[in-house]
């Protein structure tokens, strides 16, 4: 049966959208008894358990694309053994190492050894998680896929309510509701993963798969210019902008998971139209939805987005909302190479796709080290935008290399730009709600009758999928 994307891309979005939703409803019971330096304090943990959890992915995400898509049950069942075979191995290596660690300077930094507990257990699981998404994603399940992140959502709220409203463990409820939605992540992994654990580990594989060690690199060098980052802001700014800035970036992370469950609607069907016909009418399309997400989320945030964050935060989080708003311009730019990662990663070498980090990560890095000591928050302003401007060009230099990848995305130069605007007409001139709301509701009449065509068709297959009988 032919794949329906446009459900298949509604159905990826869902667990977004219960993301956004369980961390709307829960963030004003948190704020009640947690304060901004309590999150900040988690967050900080959540990049070290990133950062080690990189080390697990071996590069696989990449590799699927390549080794497990449209194989043989036989070659994905190999595949999948393997990888995981060698995820477990490393992280058991890296927890056991992590545990040694805490009478040397950890113990320092976590306020309870719980918390360590807490983490190794995340990141003992941290690459089966990634791997089963992406499995779920190349198999075109996007119901199974919907379980599998929607239900860690929920449990985190539920979770995160009850220990709120009944007890008073402070920063310990982050911790505790981790747990659970890590529990409960484990028992999907369990259940997706059976079919495929049939294999023993083989070195043939193994090697194969240590082969793309370029990629793992990048992985893990992405992560430690992230936790570089992050650090060098809590260093300049302090933990309460920190805390700000990570929190509008948690707002960014649903951003993107909307934008890829755009993408994981149509990936399967985007890679074989560019190995049999060599043409990217599924990546068009997607580009168009993304651009369409980002303007929103952008217009959002730089208008009533302030007074939402107000709301429901009892006022902690007020001014995330303009970095949320930065990170949706940078995003206009680096979400939107839909075209060329296929290409590359169909077309390419391995190791072009590993230089992205150099040019994306490092690069920011850099500008950061360079720009925020003398520039403050213009600084960062201007690096963040400046990454995101040359990981384009390197995409679109790179792919070309191997294809002929038209240029898709000749609308974010007038989405930049209005995003841009509206920010900066509501920090200059809106200073009441009122203004803000207007400037809201007029940008988005013009939103909408920029993106009617769009808008038109997925709004009448909405109702076609509604009143089909």
């Amino acid at each position: 049966m032919k794949p329906n994307h446009k459900l298949n891309t509604i159905i990826f979005l869902s667990p977004s959208i219960v993301t956004v939703i369980c961390s709307i409803v829960s963030l004003p019971f948190l704020t009640q008894k947690l304060d901004l330096e309590d999150f900040g304090y988690f967050y900080l943990c959540l990049i070290i358990i990133n950062f080690l959890g990189s080390f697990s992915l071996l590069g696989g995400t990449v590799s699927m694309a390549k080794k497990f898509h449209g194989k043989e049950v036989r070659e994905q069942e190999e595949f999948i053994s393997n990888i995981f075979f060698l995820s477990l191995i490393i992280s058991s290596f890296l927890s056991l190492l992590t545990l040694i660690s805490w009478d040397f300077f950890l113990n320092k930094f976590l306020i309870d050894k719980i918390h360590l507990y807490i983490m190794l257990f995340v990141l003992m699981i941290y690459g089966f998680k990634t791997y089963i998404s992406e499995i779920l994603t190349i198999n075109n399940r996007p119901l199974s896929y919907c379980i599998f992140i929607g239900m860690q959502s929920i449990i985190t709220l539920l979770i995160n309510i009850y220990l709120i409203q009944n007890y008073d463990f402070g920063v310990d409820t982050l911790f505790y509701s981790m747990l659970g939605s890590g529990i409960i992540s484990l028992i999907l992994v369990i259940f997706y993963s059976f079919q495929y654990l049939k294999r023993v580990p083989s070195f043939r594989i193994i090697k194969e798969i240590l082969a793309e060690y370029r990629i793992a690199i990048s992985g893990f060098l992405e992560n430690l210019f992230i936790f570089f980052e992050r650090n060098i802001l809590n260093k300049f700014f302090g933990i309460e902008l920190f805390t700000l800035f990570n929190y509008a970036k948690s707002y960014e992370s649903q951003m993107l998971a909307i934008n890829k469950a755009i993408v994981r609607g149509v990936y399967s069907a985007a890679l074989f139209e560019l190995k049999d016909k060599g043409s990217f009418s599924y990546c068009e399309k997607s580009i168009d939805y993304i651009l369409l997400v980002i303007l929103f989320f952008g217009l959002f945030f730089a208008t009533i987005g302030y007074d939402f964050m107000s709301l429901i935060s009892n006022d902690k989080f007020s001014n995330s909302s303009y970095f949320v708003c930065l990170l949706c311009i940078v995003r206009v730019f680096n979400n939107t190479n839909v075209a060329y990662n296929i290409t590359i990663l169909v077309k390419g070498k391995i190791k072009s796709f590993a230089n992205i980090v150099y040019f994306d990560k490092l690069v920011l890095l850099i500008l950061i080290l360079l720009l925020v000591p003398f520039l403050q928050l213009k600084g960062l302003v201007i690096a963040y935008i400046t990454s995101a401007i040359i990981l384009k060009l390197y995409f679109y230099k790179t792919a070309r290399k191997f294809f002929d990848v038209p240029f898709l995305e000749k609308k974010i130069f007038i989405i930049c730009f209005i995003i841009s605007s509206i920010l900066l007409t509501s920090i200059y001139i809106g200073d009441s709600f009122f203004f803000r709301l207007n400037l809201f509701i007029t940008s988005l009449l013009a939103v909408t009758y920029y993106f009617r065509f769009e808008l038109f068709a997925l709004i009448s297959y909405l109702l076609q999928v509604v009143f089909r009988k």
